[in-house]
């Protein structure tokens, strides 16, 4: 009795803490940099991690679902040294999702953590490469972020979305927010009228600095976005996800990232096989859609030919593509084979690859080279055995929950399970590379995974008239 008075009275008294703070903050910071700009982006950012905290730990899920809305844009309000704005977020709420169970007194953290050992394993091997990695300290650090990664994205997941409401308001969020990804790029292409250049090619990278990391979000939204526009009955709804999936579609080819557009072709083509093989996609749906990307893809035909024709041709990466799997082989099976050379190593092990260096030096280093060779020596086959389970027990959750849903002859849980088992394969055949792990897509398709088999019958997933 005395500890829930302690508990209403601790979280009664936070905000009115926060919000002394953060100027008090704001002005120290002031009176000691002076300089106006700095204190500004401080405030701005302090103002974001009071807001994270507040509504993460007074309402867990609509803390969870600002955090997903916020992330694709976080670059946009951060930091001038700092790296990712999205990263900082997960950080606040990993924090703020042990706090909430400080202030509450429940244990179900250590709970969910304890019901899925094999994930708290793979964490564990990332941080035994990292100890014995030659460059300790960044390994460590890439290894804390991407536990970062798996406890927002699996983890707090399966701790708030607890029923169907939730699980409907996380897709349309999701949707939302990556959709809005999609409609800013097209909309600054728009204003623009050019794509910018990214080193010998026109590109659109929207809010990124990178355009691959755009195909990389729009190729994540449009299952969830194709789901709302295909199933809901609100009409609203519908229109405004038929038009965010244009704008997807759009932005995605004009990103020119092969990775991806290969990854849409993939989805596209794993949706239509798995609907016919269920028969969830009658002739008419299934005609609709041919005619759709038909169509889109003629209206695109000649920049995309255009471009990756140019990149064919003056792209000369891939006989460093090939040294770095050859390598990355070498290091998994006789080199490193057992705990891997740690993330954050690859580049220090290639010292004394004489030949490797001298086509590394020729191409300008590996960044964005993501090969698969390269992200299994790094955690070793230790680490590389474990992730390949995780992988192959989405798949099977999905199959699963695929067989709760044929039984309910339920044709909207059906749907989704269907898109979201495309979008995963999707996902597999487009970042393999040491790309996955870091990628909250990835754990988020887990967690989804696990929710739709984990409810059964309990749980229909349904997008009513109201959205």
């Amino acid at each position: 009795m005395n500890s829930n008075i302690i508990t209403k009275v601790s979280i009664n008294k936070l905000p009115l803490f926060l919000i002394f703070l953060v100027p008090i903050l704001t002005v120290i910071i002031t009176h000691y940099t002076n300089d106006v700009a700095i204190s500004l982006y401080i405030l701005i950012v302090l103002c974001i991690v009071s807001a994270v905290l507040l509504i993460f730990i007074i309402n867990p899920f609509w803390g969870f679902i600002f955090i997903l809305v916020y992330k694709p844009f976080a670059d946009l309000v951060t930091l001038p040294l700092v790296n990712s704005g999205g990263r900082i977020v997960f950080f606040i709420l990993v924090i703020s999702w042990f706090l909430k169970y400080v202030f509450h007194g429940k244990t179900k953290a250590f709970e969910l953590l304890n019901s899925n050992k094999i994930i708290v394993f793979f964490v564990f091997s990332l941080f035994v490469s990292s100890f014995f990695a030659i460059k300790p300290l960044p390994s460590f650090a890439k290894s804390i972020e991407v536990t970062a990664y798996i406890i927002m994205s699996f983890f707090i997941m399966q701790d708030v979305v607890t029923d169907k409401k939730k699980l409907n308001i996380l897709i349309i969020a999701l949707a939302l927010s990556l959709g809005g990804v999609s409609f800013f790029a097209i909309n600054d292409f728009i204003i623009t009228g050019s794509i910018n250049k990214y080193g010998y090619m026109r590109r659109l990278g929207g809010i990124y600095s990178n355009p691959n990391q755009l195909g990389s979000a729009l190729m994540y939204g449009i299952p969830f976005i194709l789901y709302i526009s295909l199933n809901t009955k609100n009409n609203a709804l519908k229109i405004l996800f038929i038009i965010l999936f244009f704008t997807s579609f759009f932005s995605l080819g004009l990103t020119v990232s092969r990775t991806y557009l290969i990854g849409f072709v993939v989805f596209i083509i794993s949706y239509l096989m798995l609907g016919v093989k269920h028969k969830t996609i009658d002739l008419k749906r299934f005609l609709i859609i041919i005619m759709i990307i038909t169509v889109l893809s003629l209206l695109l035909y000649h920049f995309f030919i255009d471009n990756i024709i140019e990149r064919a041709s003056q792209d000369i990466s891939e006989d460093l593509r090939y040294f770095i799997f050859l390598k990355g082989l070498r290091l998994l099976f006789i080199e490193h084979p057992f705990i891997g050379v740690g993330l954050e190593n690859f580049q220090h092990t290639v010292v004394s690859d004489t030949n490797l260096n001298i086509i590394l030096s020729q191409h300008g280093g590996m960044h964005g080279h993501d090969i698969v060779s390269k992200l299994f020596a790094s955690i070793g086959l230790f680490g590389t055995v474990i992730l390949l389970i995780i992988m192959y027990r989405i798949f099977n959750n999905f199959n699963r929950a695929a067989k709760i849903g044929f039984l309910q002859n339920d044709r909207y849980l059906f749907n989704l399970i269907i898109l979201l088992q495309a979008g995963y394969i999707a996902l597999l055949s487009s970042a393999i590379g040491t790309g996955l792990i870091f990628n909250s897509n990835f754990w988020t398709y887990y967690s989804l995974s696990v929710l739709l088999y984990k409810w059964g019958d309990k749980n229909v997933i349904l997008l009513n008239n109201k959205p």
